[in-house]
């Protein structure tokens, strides 16, 4: 169970932030991707969020100073890649936040809004990495990073921003986005909902997804100009090449609604999709599905609610989704129709706290709260301490940061002194950690390994005098 619940949470983690970072994740079985995460209507009205998360590069290290959106809030991740954003006016029934950065293909997540809980997202940047070039008047093919090939015809290549012909050579940054890594929903952009062309919401099971873009010698963006087009082969994972169909809607994502819309159809030729497309961005083969929205509270024997449970629920046909609970206790997304499930709960130390068969459901259902028992094999370790900056003075405007494998905790610094208390699992192989950081002046202090794992210690003073943190 130890190993297996760390590889689960090691690809999957996506929703610890603030006092733990997390989001809504695919984790278990990535045999079949069809979304249990967001519902994303459309509806009118807004509502105000508090909206936090962690950004990192696929080797799960923070990539800092990458721009983040919500709604028409910025800021920047500070140097162990998180952010958080108050108050961003999102609309009332999804949320949808994008980050870039040089060097990395645009990210971003669309989902679920509650009633103004703190909704913690993780995100992972994709490297936007040269794949090969060929010259614009002479076309050519591509091989694309991780699996597939993209192919253009001559002279089909023009500057995105002004539409003027392009003649020279174009650089292809590509990256093949494998439906079977668990880690897929935490790379893939917004969620697996989509449009399709009779304008109907569907969720999505993937079979497959590739990211390509095209610059010139200066970096500039190229598009290919209009009539015109490209054939793509998408490589479909092994494990899901026996209930590959014979053609498969084709479908892109609009980076402007944080949907998926459908455009095309791929034809299976082999082990491969075959399509075409008219201009580039993320594409994906999908089957279209059914669903209903499940919601569910988690509460324990005090009817206090769960926050960062992990969530699982598995269906026979569209195998295994999961995501964390919300800062009060909530899961909620979409399921597939009339499918009978397994719900399971997590705590933190990777054990199975609850289990049940749930459903079918022909309709959205809430059911309500789900009490359930106290297991819990961690131990609970409070630190003290305080803080000074680099003027050896104590620092009024800062948090301390205590980081655990994938867990996240903060706790505030109030006059230069600080307590925090956060579960430590005895099964985990990697002492925790913890950092204190300066928010007034933009400094932090190097990170102190925690090896003596008492329950109650003072840890005495941290230095919040090294390296800068990002600037909003």
């Amino acid at each position: 169970m130890k190993k297996k619940f760390k590889s689960i949470l090691a690809d999957a983690e996506r929703l610890f932030s603030f006092t733990i970072i997390a989001a809504s994740l695919t984790i278990l079985s990535a045999c079949n991707k069809t979304d249990f995460i967001s519902n994303v209507l459309f509806s009118s009205g807004n509502i105000t969020n508090i909206t936090s998360g962690r950004v990192t590069d696929l080797n799960n290290l923070p990539v800092s100073n990458a721009l983040v959106t919500v709604g028409m809030a910025t800021t920047y991740t500070d140097n162990n890649g998180q952010f958080s954003i108050k108050n961003a006016s999102l609309n009332k029934e999804f949320g949808f936040i994008r980050v870039s950065k040089p060097g990395y293909f645009p990210a971003s997540r669309t989902f679920l809004i509650y009633t103004n809980p703190i909704k913690n997202i993780k995100i992972i940047l994709l490297p936007k990495t040269i794949s090969g070039k060929f010259s614009a008047t002479s076309g050519g093919t591509i091989n694309i990073l991780g699996g597939g090939l993209v192919s253009f015809s001559t002279n089909s290549i023009v500057n995105a921003a002004t539409g003027a012909v392009y003649s020279g050579n174009v650089f292809v940054s590509s990256f093949f986005l494998n439906t079977a890594d668990p880690r897929f929903n935490d790379y893939m952009p917004g969620d697996l909902i989509g449009i399709n062309s009779s304008n109907q919401q569907k969720i999505l099971q993937s079979f497959g997804m590739i990211s390509i873009e095209l610059n010139d010698e200066a970096g500039e963006k190229l598009q290919l100009a209009s009539g015109n087009t490209a054939t793509i082969i998408f490589p479909i994972p092994a494990s899901l090449q026996a209930n590959a169909p014979a053609d498969i809607p084709l479908w892109f994502f609009d980076e402007t609604t944080g949907m998926w819309k459908e455009e095309g159809i791929a034809t299976k030729q082999g082990n491969n999709y075959k399509g075409t497309v008219t201009h580039f961005s993320f594409w994906n083969c999908d089957l279209p599905a059914e669903y209903v929205k499940l919601e569910l509270a988690l509460k324990d024997q005090k009817d206090i609610p769960l926050a960062n449970k992990l969530v699982t629920i598995t269906s026979v046909t569209y195998g295994t989704r999961g995501s964390y609970t919300d800062s009060k206790g909530i899961v909620s997304g979409l399921i597939p129709l009339n499918e009978s499930l397994l719900i399971k709960v997590y705590d933190q130390c990777g054990e199975i706290i609850y289990s049940n068969n749930i459903g079918p459901f022909s309709s959205d259902t809430n059911l309500g709260s789900i009490i359930v028992p106290s297991i819990n094999p961690q131990l609970d370790i409070t630190l003290s301490g305080n803080v000074v900056n680099c003027s050896n003075t104590p620092v009024t405007n800062g948090f301390v940061q205590v980081y655990s494998g994938n867990y996240y905790f903060n706790a505030a610094i109030t006059n230069g002194n600080f307590v925090i208390t956060f579960p430590y699992c005895s099964n985990s192989t990697n002492p925790p950690a913890i950092i204190a950081y300066d928010v007034g002046n933009g400094w932090q202090s190097s990170a102190q390994i925690i090896n003596n794992l008492s329950s109650n210690q003072n840890i005495g003073q941290l230095n919040a005098c090294f390296t800068t943190l990002a600037s909003d």
